[in-house]
């Protein structure tokens, strides 16, 4: 369904962000077909955080009323590259602001300077 649902709004026209929990021994070979696929620009980031700031972060979100610490701690899995080319990591120092400003840096290069910030 993750696959179906980006390559249709790739071929829309529409920019896609996948993000989540996305364990690579389960999603690693639909996601490296679908960079592979795509022939527009590919970024492909790594938030290599430990576990105790994951679930920090995780307590600051509506999401924590619904799935605890002790849930999170089972799915968590360290360096859990997808391994293509170009992959980034983004480590847990690097805050919001510097993240966005990271990627969006790096996609202006890749285009050729033509991204704008989002709103």
């Amino acid at each position: 369904m993750i696959d179906l649902a980006a390559r249709y709004a790739l071929d829309s026209g529409y920019h896609v962000v996948l993000e989540g929990g996305l364990y690579e021994p389960h999603y690693g070979e639909m996601l490296r077909r679908l960079v592979a696929d795509h022939v527009g620009v590919t970024g492909v980031y790594y938030f290599q955080i430990p576990f105790d700031e994951t679930a920090r972060r995780h307590l600051t979100k509506p999401l924590a009323a619904e799935v605890t610490v002790e849930q999170m701690r089972e799915w968590y899995q360290p360096d859990d590259f997808l391994g293509v080319p170009d992959e980034k990591t983004i480590g847990s120092s690097s805050s919001l602001d510097d993240t966005v400003n990271r990627i969006i840096t790096d996609l202006a290069w890749y285009t050729g300077g033509k991204v704008e910030r989002p709103i």
